[in-house]
């Protein structure tokens, strides 16, 4: 009998590895989802229908991490495949422009190129991403960073964005239901005021919920009509079809800071090792972000809660 692919996940990425070395970034990650909210910097910021959003202060850097938490009404296993399926992220995303894997790092993290629409006139936004996930006791994960790759320079026509850590936990809560936290640390560029982002990003955060939800609820019958249903390469490493990462022969891969933008005013950035987010780094001084904790979106229309956006209100959310 063939080896269970979910097995095989589980034991490429049982310490949290990415490029072949302890990830520090996955430690990250669980460490804030995991954290007690009330001790550990965080604020509460919204608190309505199973979802609940908090930011957190990063010393020296105008952007807050935003950390979402959210009860979904769909399997676990569903929620981490549609985030993880490059091709029905282009049916369902309508922000989405291009997803491309452009390497194969191990058979559990990939290099990967995103392009973002966004509303007239800011420009539109692109991103190349070191992604990595692992499940871990039916534990599943997904986290990410940017990376620099020379195939896919800054161009003038898009605006790079950066993140220091964008992840999912799901956790499963019976067999049709999940606990979903979302962290994210992201800078989209440009010149849009940082306290913009800062609001924008902690009120489209709780809308996202209901755009995953229903894509998740389309995901099954989507993917029973694709010419390769069982397509699934983050499950099954052998069906990966990206080339293989060859750090003797392909370009470095470099992390980058978004804290360098200030070096780069036409949003991109130096090549610098990614800055860690230490435990330690809060600060006290809120004063460009409302304290008040959000209870009621009355005034969002519809389309703006299924969508996360509207004709006012730039996308600075990430994969």
């Amino acid at each position: 009998m063939p080896p269970d692919p979910t097995d095989r996940a589980r034991a490429a990425s049982s310490n949290g590895s990415s490029m072949g070395v302890e990830d520090p970034l996955f430690l990250r990650l669980r460490e804030l989802c995991t954290a007690d909210e009330d001790g550990s910097g965080f604020r509460l910021k919204y608190n309505k229908n199973a979802t609940r959003v908090w930011t957190k202060v990063i010393k020296g850097d105008p952007l807050r991490l935003i950390k979402l938490r959210a009860d979904v009404p769909v399997p676990a296993a569903l929620l981490f495949d549609t985030l993880l399926d490059n091709e029905y992220r282009l049916s369902w995303d309508g922000n989405c422009r291009a997803c491309e894997t452009l390497y194969t790092v191990t058979p559990t993290s990939t290099i990967e190129y995103f392009g973002m629409r966004c509303p007239s006139p800011l420009a539109n936004r692109d991103m190349v991403l070191l992604m990595s996930w692992r499940i871990d006791n039916d534990v599943m994960w997904i986290w990410q960073r940017s990376v620099r790759v020379k195939s896919k320079p800054h161009t003038p026509k898009h605006v790079r964005a950066h993140t220091t850590l964008t992840g999912y936990r799901i956790v499963p809560n019976g067999d049709d239901a999940c606990t979903c936290d979302y962290i994210s640390h992201t800078d989209p560029g440009g010149k849009i005021p940082k306290f913009i982002v800062n609001y924008i990003a902690k009120n489209t955060a709780p809308r996202v919920v209901t755009m995953l939800t229903e894509a998740c609820q389309g995901y099954q019958e989507w993917k029973a009509a694709q010419a390769h249903p069982e397509h699934k390469p983050w499950r099954h490493p052998e069906q990966a079809t990206a080339p293989l990462y060859n750090a003797a022969r392909d370009e470095d891969v470099v992390l980058v800071d978004p804290q360098a933008r200030a070096e780069c005013p036409d949003g991109d950035a130096t090549d610098v090792h990614l800055s860690g987010l230490d435990a330690d780094d809060d600060d006290d001084d809120d004063d460009d972000d409302d304290d008040s904790e959000e209870t009621s979106d009355e005034n969002d229309s519809p389309a703006t809660a299924a969508t996360g956006t509207s004709e006012h209100e730039p996308d600075v959310s990430t994969r």
